[in-house]
């Protein structure tokens, strides 16, 4: 006898038994295995039906009884949601996440998404649909960053999903919020241009330059603007920027004052700093501008006057007639342009009896320094001159040299021994300077102190 066995779709069984004369008393097992169709059905029940055929008239009619099973339903309704990028940025990056169902809907399933806050991240599209032909097949929605244009950091967002469908298990179905985080790209910097190289003048001339922030503030930025230097340049006291004009460059312009008094070209800067309740800007140190003022008066060189002295052979000379005047200013150096000829006399910084330190051509001497010139003359001095000039406070030399005169006293001469007392002096202060050697001195006394004087005179 052969058992034919037949299930409904929702199960599957093995399709006969037979059973023969010598296994008829030996139970037979049907295995029933349920169908996963993927549909949500909760548990259900199955119909196992089965027929009979033999050739022995007894069995050939026998009736089986069909046997109900029960099927355990393991489809839920559910998003299943897969993050492939949660964050985005202000500069254009984009985030993303993948979705799909759990299960087959028996409708369509709408899925609209929004963000938490918009002003940081939104959604390419705002709904994903599924059907009972692409359940199961991920789609993908793509998250986009937002530049808000305002230094608040990285800021925090999420992406909510709402459900919609005619199939009572999917509809209003509740899916966690996705989080997302957006990458700020702004900084709070107020920029200043240019701040190096404006010129303003003392007839009224103006300089210029351009501020802006480089990002929204969240409240009003005052920047306060001051000059060094008001005698030189003026500004206005203030600009302000608000969330509105923040990116509209605003031109600041510096005027030059005029001093009415010669003091050459001046340098003053315009300082800047901030006010602000925006704690960003509030922290910010601007560039201060960096100007000239270019002066309009005539700087008048200065002026030297000759003098004249006299001096005895041998002896010193404080040289305390030397001055200079400035109109419009004051003297800053007096240069000795040439130097006294070698052979009459040295010309020194400081009385040379203590310490004083030989003149050098060309040396420049504060006007304090020029009351303690003293000349040392010669034994054999005749009389000599030398050319002096004067330098102003604003670098301006004087047009004409001046000359030194100094002649010979009337007094009486030097004697042998007072000649001889500057051969010795002379050839210690050759020896000092290692400008002579004593095998170089020369026998005649005259001489010899004509040459060593020379040898000291090498030094300057």
């Amino acid at each position: 006898m052969t058992v034919s066995i037949a299930s409904d779709a929702q199960t599957t069984v093995s399709s006969t038994i037979t059973f023969t004369p010598q296994n008829w008393n030996q139970a037979q097992t049907v295995t029933v295995t349920a169908v996963n169709d993927a549909a949500i059905e909760g548990n259900h029940s199955s119909t196992i039906t089965h027929t009979v055929s033999s050739n022995d008239p007894v069995y050939s009619s026998a009736i089986v009884n069909p046997v109900i099973v029960t099927v355990g339903d393991n489809d839920s309704a559910g998003i299943q949601v897969t993050p492939i990028r949660l964050t985005t940025g202000e500069d254009g990056t984009t985030g993303s996440f993948r979705v799909a169902l759990t299960s087959q809907p028996t409708a369509d399933v709408v899925l609209t998404f929004a963000s938490s806050n918009p002003q940081e991240g939104t959604l390419s599209q705002s709904s994903l649909t599924f059907t009972a032909a692409n359940w199961n097949q991920a789609q993908t929605a793509t998250v986009n960053g937002v530049d808000d244009a305002i230094a608040d950091g990285d800021k925090g967002y999420s992406i909510a999903t709402t459900i919609s469908s005619t199939d009572a298990n999917y509809d209003g179905l509740s899916v966690g919020a996705i989080g997302f985080t957006n990458a700020d790209n702004d900084r709070a910097g107020v920029s200043l241009t240019p701040t190096q190289g404006l010129i303003t003048t003392e007839a009224g001339g103006t300089a210029t330059f351009n501020v802006v922030l480089t990002s929204r503030p969240t409240a009003d930025v005052t920047i306060d603007l001051t000059s060094s230097n008001p005698a030189e340049g003026q500004v206005a006291n203030s600009i302000t920027f608000s969330a509105a004009n923040w990116n509209q460059a605003q031109t600041v312009t510096v005027t030059g004052v005029d001093d009415d008094r010669v003091d050459g070209d001046m340098a003053y800067s315009i300082r800047t700093r901030i006010t602000s309740t925006d704690a960003a800007y509030a922290a910010i140190d601007p560039a201060d501008v960096n100007l000239i003022n270019r002066d309009n008066e005539i700087n008048a060189a200065p002026i030297t006057a000759p003098v004249s002295d006299r001096v005895v052979p041998n002896q010193v000379l404080n040289l305390n007639g030397i001055i200079a005047t400035d109109a419009d200013g004051s003297v800053a150096t007096i240069a000795i342009d040439s130097l006294p000829d070698l052979e009459q006399g040295l010309l020194y910084l400081g009385n040379p009896s203590s310490g004083g330190v030989l003149v050098k051509a060309g040396q420049q001497l504060r006007p304090n320094e020029v009351a303690n010139l003293f000349f040392q003359a010669s034994p054999t001095f005749q009389g000599v001159r030398f050319t002096y000039s004067a330098i102003d406070n604003l670098g301006k030399s004087a047009s004409l040299r001046s000359s030194a005169s100094i002649g010979k006293s009337t007094a009486a001469q030097p004697s042998q021994d007072a000649e001889a007392r500057w051969e010795l002096s002379a050839k210690a202060k050759a020896a000092e300077t290692s400008f002579l050697t004593p095998a170089t001195a020369i026998a005649s006394p005259e001489w010899a102190a004509t040459t060593e004087f020379k040898a000291a005179a090498a030094a300057i």
